[in-house]
Parts: structure tokens; C-alpha cells; sequence
């Protein structure tokens, strides 16, 4: 992935910049009094240049990044100024979710949203002080993803058959099997409540603040599985860094062809699958909305946003804003029979 741009080289500080004798009283009130009538250089004086962005509610690395970069530069077009990502980390999305509602309600500060902030989120965390979905208003549904379930490659697991064999019996020994999530309340925590269910096991969970280190964790042994997105598994798949048991999608993933899906091991109930859209706030006008629509969509059905999508394990969608939000109204009733299915708890 390509990195931040070079930060500029840092200013010299005044202990630098006054190397030279002190100047006398007088001549120092002169000296003030000619800089106080050359001219501005105008630097801040003049207002920055307006600029769009699309708001990641999540730490660099993730593919809400590939999604926010393709786009990014079609939002621009649309609103006739430059535009670019920002990340505002925090409470599962949250602090983004309330700086979008905080912007000018012109379009140009938009969101990048995901099942677990519009769907799970408010159906797991019952604290939360409102609905986003009531904050926001559907742009486009950009992409769908299934999941994989990836563990250590030197672990004695081939499939998932072998991975019940395999946590029963160190669970009869008194050892607890670790497994990794995005967070509390991710699809990947819900993942592992399900696959619990399914099973019978009693799979320890534990949350990490994202997938980067979550996938790290896996990578250094600290867990010995995880419910990760497609797109993350490719490389370490490939790499043999990891090994992928099932893919959760309703047919084999087109990246992960060889890996069976979790249905052909006889658990339906684990079928699953995850999606980035962009969101507005409410206060943004809906002729605004309807010409970022337009844009994305035709966007999205271009060989080269979807190539893009593609070889980060991302299936581009599209459709209209009301496409997206029947979307993720039927995605909220089919997560809430899940979870009461599972008896989901945040704690588990």
C-alpha cells in the first residue's frame, strides 16, 4: 500500500532563526516597524481552498481505505473541488459518525459506512444515545465482502471438521483456544458467538482495536484463529502465513476458489458477509445526494474502480441510495434474528 506522503522537513526554531547579535532597543522598534509595512505573503491571511473529504472512522490500513481512495477523487468531481481521506478513529466509528453530522451540511464531508456501524452497532451496544442510521442518509452501496476463517498454519487443522476435533479435545485438557476479533461488537466477534453455537465449543475471544492488529496477533501466535475479511486473507493465504478453513458467502469466493464454504461443512447458520457504503449526513440536501449518487454509481462500473475493488477482495456494487438503504434495513432484520439465534453478548 502506498504510504503517507514525506512530511516537510521541519521548521528551524527560534533559537535557529535568531543566531545573529541581539539588535539594540531602538534599532529592534525600527527594525519591527519596517517588517509591520512590507507585505503580507498571504499565507494566513487567505482562507484554505474548500476541499471534500470522505471520513474512515477507522485506523489506516484497513480496506475502508481502498473503498474511501477510489471514490474520493469522484466526490471531488461531483462538488468541483479536491478531495481526499481522513481517518478519525474511534468507538467503533462513532467520533466519524458525529463529525460528519458536526460538517457544513454542503456534501463535502461524507462518510464511508460499514454493517457493523450502521447494523450491529446499534443492535449490540444498547448504551449508545442514538441510532446512526437516523444521523445518516444513504449515498451508494460500494461493496460487498465475505469473511474467512483463517488459523495457523502449523496448528494440526485442514478444515473445520478437524478444527472441532481439535478445540474439543484441548478443551477436555483444561486449555482454552484463543480467537481474534476487529473489536467488541464486530462481525467478526458475532462470528465467533456463532460459531460457538454451531458447535458446541467454547472458543475464547479476544478483541483487539481493529483488524491490523488482530491479524498481527494471529500472525505472531498470540491467537490461533480469527474471523477475518476475504480481502485480508488473499495475501497470507497465498503466502502460507495463514491457512483459510470455510469462506462465509452463500458460494465459493471468487479470490479463495480452493476453500469450501462453511454451508459445505453442514453449518448455514454461519453464512455471513459485510459491505462498505457511503453515507451523508441528513442535513445534506437530497439534489446533492442524488449527484453523488449518480457519480458513484457510474463509478463503480468502471474497469478501473473495479479493478481496484477487486484486488482488494471487494465485489463493487453500486445501485441507487434507496437500493442501499433496503440494504441495510434487511440486513438489520436478518443480524437481529442471528443474534437473539446465538444469544449474542458483547461480554462473551
Amino acid at each position: 500500500m502506498i504510504g503517507p506522503p514525506p512530511r516537510p522537513a521541519a521548521a528551524r526554531s527560534a533559537d535557529v532563526l535568531f543566531t545573529h547579535p541581539p539588535l539594540l532597543r531602538t534599532d529592534r522598534r525600527h527594525a519591527l516597524l519596517g517588517l509591520a509595512a512590507l507585505p503580507t505573503l498571504g499565507v494566513a491571511a487567505t482562507p484554505a481552498a474548500p476541499r471534500a473529504a470522505l471520513i474512515v472512522g477507522f485506523p489506516e490500513g484497513s480496506a475502508h481505505d481502498v473503498v474511501a481512495q477510489a471514490l474520493a477523487p469522484v466526490a471531488g468531481r461531483v462538488l468541483g473541488m479536491p478531495a481526499g481521506v481522513e481517518h478519525r478513529p474511534g468507538t467503533s466509528g462513532r467520533v466519524a459518525i458525529e463529525h460528519v453530522r458536526a460538517a457544513p451540511a454542503d456534501g463535502r464531508t461524507l462518510l464511508v459506512t460499514n454493517a457493523g456501524m450502521l447494523v450491529l452497532g446499534p443492535q449490540v451496544f444498547r448504551d449508545r444515545p442514538y441510532d446512526p442510521v437516523d444521523r445518516l442518509q444513504p449515498v451508494v452501496l460500494a461493496a460487498r465482502f465475505d469473511l474467512a476463517l483463517n488459523v495457523r498454519p502449523e496448528l494440526p487443522i485442514g478444515d473445520l471438521a478437524s478444527l472441532v476435533d481439535w478445540a474439543r479435545r484441548f478443551g477436555a485438557r483444561g486449555e482454552g483456544v484463543s480467537v481474534a476479533s476487529h473489536g467488541a461488537g464486530t462481525v467478526s466477534h458475532v462470528m465467533i458467538q456463532a460459531l460457538n453455537h454451531a458447535t458446541g465449543l467454547r472458543l475464547s475471544h479476544l478483541p483487539y482495536r481493529g483488524a491490523v492488529p488482530a491479524r498481527q496477533a494471529l500472525n505472531e501466535g498470540q491467537v490461533s484463529l480469527m474471523f477475518d475479511t476475504v480481502g485480508d486473507s488473499i495475501g497470507p493465504f497465498y503466502a502460507g502465513r495463514t491457512r483459510v478453513l470455510a469462506t462465509t458467502g452463500t458460494a465459493r469466493s471468487p479470490f479463495l476458489a480452493t476453500v469450501p464454504t462453511v454451508a459445505e461443512f453442514g453449518l448455514p447458520g454461519l453464512l455471513a458477509s459485510g459491505w462498505y457504503g457511503i453515507s451523508a449526513s441528513t442535513a445534506v440536501a437530497s439534489s446533492i445526494v442524488t449527484r453523488l449518487n449518480a457519480a458513484f454509481d457510474a463509478a463503480l462500473a468502471t474497469p478501473e474502480v473495479r479493478e481496484r475493488l477487486f484486488e482488494a477482495g471487494l465485489e463493487p456494487v453500486g445501485g441507487s441510495a434507496q437500493a442501499f438503504a433496503q440494504a441495510v434495513a434487511a440486513d438489520r432484520l436478518r443480524w437481529a434474528r442471528v443474534l437473539k439465534t446465538i444469544g449474542f453478548s458483547i461480554d462473551a
